[in-house]
């Protein structure tokens, strides 16, 4: 498969995935060390760390340099298949939203 990407933009990936991954492990954690017999839904998990990956993504979309004592933003194309980092937050925190509403609809059977 080939990435088309510049600069950061390749990590965008690794974005998506990572906080996506340490929320599930963290909530099997829970839910194995405190023995709850909550049955999670698979498809909040994931939308909420799509919810977090989101904003990781919108906080680091910037670059910033010391310049004589004080910090200056500077402008960078960071893309991802053509798309920037602003951009690519909006679409997963979209995506989120609509995996955690999927989620909440099974959980009530509502599909």
């Amino acid at each position: 498969m080939i990435f088309i990407y510049k600069n950061r933009g390749v990590l965008i990936p690794v974005y998506a995935v990572l906080p996506t991954m340490i929320f599930a492990i963290i909530a099997n954690l829970l839910k194995d060390f405190f023995e709850w017999n909550i049955e999670f839904n698979t498809n909040i998990i994931i939308g909420i760390g799509l919810l977090f990956s989101s904003m990781w993504i919108y906080l680091v979309k910037g670059d910033r340099i010391k310049v004589d004592g004080n910090w200056k933003g500077i402008f960078i194309e960071h893309h991802f298949y053509y798309i920037n980092l602003e951009k690519w937050s909006y679409i997963i925190f979209f995506i989120g939203i609509l995996t955690i509403i999927s989620g909440i609809f099974q959980i009530f059977n509502l599909i």
